[in-house]
């Protein structure tokens, strides 16, 4: 317990510095990160936190999902899995669909499923990199 403010720090910053990279990249549209500065969130989050952890998502440009499958199989440093808060880096491929409708429940239900009506949405990832060594992090996602 001693060393968790120190873990955290570093932590964040590991995921800040992942972020801001995976930003640049050509085949990501958004990075979804509070404490990253141009994220909607980001002024709240400076008014009411001093630190951040890692964790953070991505979305990306429309790709079809054999080539999100090969991008995470393909990953050296980075597991598959979701538990949040261990010593391994972490990754969750998915894809987002809307979440919320204007229409009633029922309305909702009735109507297809975006997967079978011919589109999953666009791939998404819950990213959740090791404390340190940010660099190897962004060398195994380019290179997968």
């Amino acid at each position: 317990m001693r060393t968790l403010p120190l873990r955290l720090e570093r932590h964040g910053r590991t995921g800040l510095e992942l972020a801001d990279w995976l930003k640049s990249r050509p085949e990501v549209q958004r990075v979804l990160h509070p404490a990253l500065p141009g994220d909607p969130g980001y002024t709240l989050w400076k008014r009411d936190f001093t630190g951040c952890t890692g964790l953070f998502g991505v979305l990306l440009k429309p790709i079809p999902a054999p080539a999100v499958t090969a991008m995470v199989e393909g990953m050296k440093l980075f597991k598959m899995g979701w538990s949040w808060g261990g010593f391994e880096s972490l990754i969750v491929p998915g894809f987002h669909l809307p979440s919320r409708t204007a229409g009633k429940m029922g309305e909702r239900r009735s109507a297809p499923h975006p997967c079978r009506a011919g589109g999953c949405g666009r791939p998404e990832g819950r990213i959740w990199p090791r404390r340190s060594d940010g660099w190897r992090r962004q060398a195994d996602i380019h290179e997968s």
